[in-house]
């Protein structure tokens, strides 16, 4: 299911959660979505076992957004844009870190390869989340790249 709130029922949120809310989304960016909560709850679960907390998650409107900020001050270090950022704290040792997600669409061939290519260059820790029907050919194209790991939903 999914639930649409209207724009009076938008204002009874903080302006901070509002401009988190999406005001108008494409079926694909209603599938991606629902790939994303999928993932949102199965990474919770996964974290709990090894002691560690979801403790934000920004959509990758929100990443673009700061992007562009961070690219009027100069910087142009971002090689590939997520679909999303987990932020994660570790209950043990209080660190807190940043996790890309990327949710799996319908690319393959040289589109998946040069995809997986940008976040592997990023260095930066990767969820690649996809469904059981591609699980198989992900995790072979990205065997090769230790800071991406593969999320089944």
């Amino acid at each position: 299911m999914v639930f649409l709130i209207t724009p009076g029922g938008s204002k009874l949120f903080s302006r901070s959660i509002q401009a988190r809310f999406f005001h108008q989304i494409t079926t694909a960016e209603i599938k991606q979505q629902l790939l994303a909560q999928d993932a949102i709850l199965k990474l919770e679960q996964e974290l709990i076992v090894q002691g560690k907390v979801l403790v934000d998650w920004k959509q990758e409107r929100e990443i673009r957004s700061l992007l562009k900020r961070q690219q009027k001050k100069g910087d142009t270090s971002q090689l590939e844009v997520p679909d999303a950022q987990a932020t994660v704290r570790d209950e043990t040792t209080g660190e807190i870190y940043k996790v890309e997600i990327e949710v799996d669409g319908a690319y393959y061939g040289k589109m998946l390869q040069s995809k997986i290519n940008r976040f592997a260059a990023s260095n930066k820790p990767t969820i690649w989340v996809t469904t059981p029907d591609r699980a198989a050919m992900i995790i072979t194209k990205i065997s090769n790249h230790p800071n991406i790991t593969l999320l089944v939903v």
